[in-house]
C-alpha cells in the first residue's frame, strides 16, 4: 500500500503548479491538489485530512516584484494534507512539482521530507478552518478576491514557466 500512495503522491505532486487565473479555474495549486491527493488516498485505505494555514508570500522563492502585487489586505493561506499513518499525524504538501526544484522550491517527498512546502505562519484550528472554508461560499468574495488576486496569480503563473525551462 505505500508504494502505491508513493506513487499517488508522485503523480500529483509533479502537475505543474499554477494559481486560478479566472473564477472558475481548476489550477492545480495547494488546494486542488490537497483535495485530489486526500481522495486518493483515502481510497487505498490511508486517514488524512486537509490542513489549513495562514502562510507568507515574502519567505517563497518568488521575486519581491511579484509578491508585491498580492493585496495586502487578503490573508495569504496555505492547503496541504496531514496523513495519519502509524498512530502518527505528519504533513504531506503535492504543493510545489518536480520541475521547480531547480529554482531551489522544496520539493516534498512521500515520506515527509520538505512538508509542508510553503513558509507557515500558524495553523489554523479546526473551528478556524471551518470558518475560513465556510467564507469561501459567498460569490461576492470569490469575485473581489478574483478581482484583486488574479494580477499576483498571473504574474506567479508566468514566472513558474519561465523557471520550469
Amino acid at each position: 500500500m505505500i508504494n502505491q500512495a508513493k506513487q499517488i503522491f508522485e503523480s500529483i505532486r509533479d502537475i505543474p503548479y499554477r494559481l486560478p487565473e479566472f473564477m472558475g479555474d481548476e489550477a492545480p495549486q495547494c488546494a486542488y491538489k490537497s483535495y485530489r491527493l486526500i481522495k486518493e488516498l483515502l481510497s487505498i485505505g490511508y486517514q488524512c485530512r486537509a490542513k489549513i494555514a495562514e502562510m507568507d508570500w515574502s519567505q517563497t522563492r518568488f521575486p519581491l516584484d511579484i509578491i508585491s502585487l498580492y493585496p495586502s489586505d487578503i490573508l495569504p493561506t496555505h492547503m496541504y494534507v496531514e496523513i495519519f499513518e502509524n498512530n502518527v499525524r505528519r504533513p504531506l504538501d503535492a504543493s510545489w512539482d518536480i520541475g521547480l526544484a531547480q529554482a531551489g522550491f522544496p520539493i516534498a517527498e512521500f515520506n515527509g521530507t520538505n512538508s509542508p512546502g510553503l513558509p507557515l505562519v500558524r495553523v489554523f484550528t479546526l473551528a478556524e478552518q471551518e470558518e475560513y472554508l465556510e467564507g469561501w461560499n459567498d460569490q461576492a468574495r470569490i469575485a473581489d478576491y478574483f478581482e484583486r488576486a488574479i494580477p499576483f496569480h498571473k504574474a506567479v503563473n508566468e514566472w513558474l514557466a519561465l523557471v520550469r525551462k
